[in-house]
C-alpha cells in the first residue's frame, strides 16, 4: 500500500515521463529547467533523480580567500 493504511491516503506521486526526464538531463538541461518544463516542483524531481541513483552533488566550492 502507499500512502498510509486507508485507500487512497497519502501524497499522490507526479505524473511525469522519468526516461524522458534523465534522457533531457543527460542531453544537458538542468534539473530546474526539466522541472519548469514538466510543470513539477523541483524538490520533487530531485527526489525522483536520487532514488533513481542519478543524482550528482555539486562540486564542493574552495571559500572566498584561499588562493590555493
Amino acid at each position: 500500500m502507499q500512502g498510509g493504511a486507508r485507500k487512497g491516503s497519502g501524497r499522490k506521486p507526479i505524473q511525469i515521463d522519468e526516461r524522458r526526464a534523465f534522457s533531457l538531463y543527460e542531453q544537458g538541461f538542468s534539473k530546474l529547467e526539466i522541472a519548469t518544463r514538466f510543470g513539477v516542483n523541483y524538490n520533487s524531481l530531485r527526489t525522483i533523480f536520487r532514488k533513481a541513483g542519478k543524482f550528482k552533488p555539486s562540486k564542493k566550492r574552495k571559500p572566498d580567500g584561499d588562493i590555493r
